[in-house]
């Protein structure tokens, strides 16, 4: 799995337009932004942005790969918001509700054979 934070900083410097910008909305130094950017494109073999004094442009490269960054940034987000409120989670992924009552359905027998006791168990 790679690392979300790269993406994310790539993500911000796509939106920015500048690494400045993109350091600035991060809260990071100018040097971490433009290190962690060359570490992805060194990562991925490929070079995602045009870089001049001022500004950044995206490649053909850095564009597809950005669709896919704010994609799984944007997943990832709604992961944690889930996650941080299970009842909207599962009123928002209908597979959440079946996993709950599944678990809770296992959980019911399992505590059902043990006051049970092994004794009563049948093998068929």
């Amino acid at each position: 799995m790679h690392d979300l934070s790269a993406m994310a900083v790539f993500a911000a410097i796509a939106e920015a337009g500048s690494l400045t910008q993109a350091a600035e909305r991060l809260s990071l130094s100018k040097s971490a932004v433009s290190k962690q950017l060359s570490r992805l494109e060194e990562r991925l073999g490929a070079r995602l942005v045009n870089r001049n004094t001022r500004q950044v442009s995206l490649t053909e490269v850095g564009i597809v790969y950005f669709d896919f960054c704010a994609r799984i940034l944007e997943e990832a987000e709604a992961a944690e918001a889930a996650a941080a409120q299970p009842s909207a989670a599962r009123a928002l992924h209908p597979q959440a509700s079946k996993a709950a009552s599944a678990s809770s359905r296992a959980s019911a027998a399992s505590r059902e054979v043990r006051s049970a006791g092994t004794s009563s168990l049948r093998w068929r």
